[in-house]
């Protein structure tokens, strides 16, 4: 995937990265096998590498948190969101001889 460079610039403050984690496995392959588009075992063998970056504005264990508690969750941070952003971080670790404007 390619972005502008201006397009990242613009968004890297106002990006909230939430991670939707679901760490208990048989709830993840239930989940999986209920969406039905996907090949058993997929989510739990790419797990590692989806979570592989590990910085994250906000976390939501989906195991624990439900459909509805996991938004309100993400609605309570965003007055409160610190900067730099986990964007913005990940970008400088990632795009380190891209300024940041």
């Amino acid at each position: 995937m390619v972005h502008s460079r201006l397009g990242i610039s613009r968004c890297q403050n106002r990006t909230v990265w939430t991670g939707g984690n679901c760490v208990d496995w048989r709830k993840l392959t239930c989940h999986e096998q209920a969406h039905g588009d996907r090949p058993a075992g997929l989510a739990v063998h790419q797990y590692g590498l989806v979570h592989s970056h590990g910085d994250y504005d906000l976390e939501c264990d989906t195991s624990k948190a439900s459909a509805v508690e996991c938004p309100q969750r993400i609605k309570e941070y965003l007055p409160r969101r610190p900067v730099p952003t986990a964007f913005t971080r990940l970008r400088a670790r990632c795009l380190p001889d891209v300024p940041s404007t």
